[in-house]
């Protein structure tokens, strides 16, 4: 048994009711984001003055902060109020760490799709789709029918991903310029980042044609629309430009590994002799479990987005990149959740 497993500690009757409770956990920080509690109890305040402030009765607001303080969300110090350390930090307006995109996506988006998680398991499907209406066999897809969802999904991206790229840009580097491809590029935050970081690069985004046409203000208000190419195309049937470096940022893992297969196979006769390949995925460790959140984001690529994903261990990408030509030459943790693999293209 891992390190990791052993520290879990056996379930006990109080976590199995937290279990069962789990989902008046999240709607109550759901709906203390939506009353924008948070940024009200920047400043203490009592429950005589909160109420006019959110706009709400007496008892609904004693539960509200009742479950709020149990959750360690609020703190109560002779009857006045505040947001909690970490709630100020992440869920209040203006906070440095602002996770409330991803409680807007899970109340939108993921929690519904939730629902469905049984029929997902069962029948092997994304049957999270069938609660979000629209047409296509993806996630991705069916946003193309829900620009208010896609929105908020490209949000959520935009805050899941923020630190990585962060990391990523004090890892690797392009000051020689050279083109790069970006498969699976979505809004374009890596690309820009990346063109703004390396004024020699030249950079091609690929991905489906309503995510591209959505990310062209974006390139453009940037004023990299002379450096930034954006390629509308399915990764998986558009022929990959001839590139000196290649990334899958977030992508791979969305995937079976038969797919993930063809898409290093097409890398591969993309790039250059020697170019190099930059892989972004969440990653689980060699050995062990990982934690819950590698479980609920497999549960959640399997559910919902397409059907097929998976949190996979280091070891599984870097064997696959050997057996198609490739040399992994650095694995990096950006994150706890979230890893580079650095490799070449063999001669």
């Amino acid at each position: 048994m891992s390190a990791v497993e052993s520290d879990r500690g056996p379930l006990t009757f109080e976590g199995l009711q937290g279990l069962i409770d789990a989902h008046y956990r999240f709607q109550l920080l759901n709906a203390a984001v939506k009353l924008d509690l948070f940024t009200v109890l920047r400043t203490p305040m009592t429950p005589t003055a909160l109420a006019p402030a959110l706009g709400m009765a007496a008892q609904p607001l004693a539960i509200l902060l009742m479950g709020c303080e149990e959750l360690g969300l609020v703190e109560q110090t002779e009857g006045c109020y505040r947001s909690s350390d970490v709630a100020a930090l992440a869920l209040a307006s203006g906070a440095p760490f602002d996770q409330r995109p991803l409680v807007r996506f899970a109340d939108e988006i993921s929690y519904p799709a939730a629902a469905r998680l049984f029929e997902a398991l069962r029948d092997d499907r994304n049957a999270g789709l069938d609660v979000l209406g629209g047409e296509g066999g993806t996630l991705y897809a069916r946003l193309a029918g829900h620009p208010e969802r896609a929105r908020t999904f490209d949000e959520m991206m935009r805050t899941v991903t923020r630190h990585v790229t962060a990391r990523l840009l004090g890892e690797i580097g392009f000051p020689e310029g050279g083109r790069l491809l970006d498969v699976g590029g979505g809004a374009c935050d890596l690309a820009i980042a990346l063109a703004a970081r390396w004024p020699d690069l030249a950079v091609t985004v690929l991905d489906l044609p309503q995510v591209v046409e959505s990310a062209r203000g974006k390139v453009r208000d940037a004023g990299l629309e002379g450096r930034i190419r954006l390629q509308a195309g399915d990764a998986f049937d558009a022929a990959f430009p001839p590139c000196d470096h290649l990334v899958f940022a977030h992508f791979l893992e969305i995937w079976s590994e038969a797919r993930c297969r063809s898409l290093l196979r097409a890398a591969a006769r993309a790039l250059s002799p020697s170019g190099g390949l930059y892989l972004v995925n969440m990653v689980r460790p060699d050995e062990g479990s990982g934690g819950f959140g590698v479980a609920a984001a497999s549960l959640y690529f399997h559910a919902l987005a397409s059907g097929e994903g998976l949190v996979r261990r280091w070891r599984d990408y870097e064997a696959w990149l050997e057996e198609h030509g490739f040399v992994p030459e650095r694995r990096i943790a950006l994150t706890p959740m979230h890893g580079l693999i650095v490799a070449r293209r063999g001669r």
